[in-house]
């Protein structure tokens, strides 16, 4: 009997695991303004458990938009569902604190946040912020790296 419930414990972890790994993006992208050819401006609101902004998390969270969803007017960088899964390692390496995708995403601001842009939710806050996404070299960074398909070979 004492082993079922270890095992039933044991179950019950993994599930959790799994379904916090699955949610590990939660956030909602808004393009702002194009500021050249290569760079946006985005709004990223990312969800937190306090009222306090975890600019890392943000940042990734806009870089993660820019691959995988896309913003208004602008497709994901990449199309196939499966990339992240495909490519997991480089993706853990590259969205580790401090990673690669810190060259492409800059603040606009001082770090400072404005109070309409912090929202009361039922599960915590939502806190928007803004972002300079530099999305061209990200895109060059990607293509050389194996993960997405060059522009030129996608009409071949």
């Amino acid at each position: 009997m004492r082993h079922l419930f270890y095992s039933f414990i044991l179950c019950m972890c993994m599930f959790s695991f799994t379904i916090i790994k699955k949610n590990r993006w939660l956030y909602e992208a808004d393009l702002i303004t194009e500021v050249s050819e290569s760079e946006f401006i985005v709004k990223v609101s990312s969800y937190f458990k306090r009222p306090h902004i975890e600019e890392e998390v943000s940042k990734k969270n806009a870089i993660h938009a820019i691959i995988f969803k896309g913003v208004q007017g602008h497709p994901p960088l990449t199309k196939d569902p499966s990339t992240e899964e495909l490519h997991i390692e480089f993706f853990d390496s590259f969205f580790k604190d401090g990673g690669e995708y810190s060259n492409f995403v800059f603040e606009v601001t001082d770090g400072s946040i404005a109070m309409n842009d912090i929202v009361k939710t039922k599960e915590g806050y939502r806190i928007g912020q803004f972002l300079r996404i530099n999305h061209h070299e990200l895109r060059r960074y990607l293509e050389e790296h194996g993960v997405i398909k060059k522009l030129t070979n996608a009409f071949q």
